[in-house]
């Protein structure tokens, strides 16, 4: 219709709002798409967590300790714990968000030059932030205080 009102919040096409119902349908699709990322991101990161703490304790052990059931005790669950939170709150909803933008400011990656482009731009400008936030968000969840864990960051980074 010509004269409607559009969406003009956040990444990704211009949709149409005809009513109050239609705009809390997409309110509700955002929120879902964003707890999904979040979910997906919080299982991933927290499985790639245990999984590396397996290997590093498989390591470290003889080939007796190596069948040892007990050796699962020996993981830190708190750490995949902070691991899981920062998926959920970080870097599923970051990534949504900038993958958004990046699909927004350069369409569909249906071209070679385009997946390249998008790469380049991705790792210029969406990357670097979030390894910040990450490791600051690392230290802060690890009881750190506030510049301590910025320092960190950026001694990582």
């Amino acid at each position: 219709k010509a004269g409607a009102p559009y969406s003009e919040s956040g990444p990704g096409p211009k949709i149409a709002i005809h009513d109050a119902r239609e705009a809390s349908r997409m309110i509700h699709q955002t929120v879902r798409s964003i707890a999904k990322a979040g979910i997906t991101s919080a299982a991933i990161l927290s499985s790639g967590d245990i999984l590396c703490q397996c290997i590093a304790n498989d390591k470290r052990r003889n080939d007796a300790e190596r069948h040892d059931p007990s050796a699962l005790s020996k993981l830190s669950l708190e750490r995949s714990a902070r691991f899981a939170w920062t998926g959920l709150t970080l870097h599923g909803p970051y990534f949504y968000f900038a993958f958004a933008w990046l699909d927004g400011r350069f369409g569909a990656a249906q071209t070679l030059r385009t997946a390249i482009t998008k790469s380049l731009v991705g790792q210029v400008t969406v990357f670097p932030p979030y390894v910040a936030l990450f490791f600051t968000y690392q230290g802060l969840l690890e009881g750190v205080p506030a510049s301590a864990a910025v320092r960190r960051a950026v001694d990582q980074v």
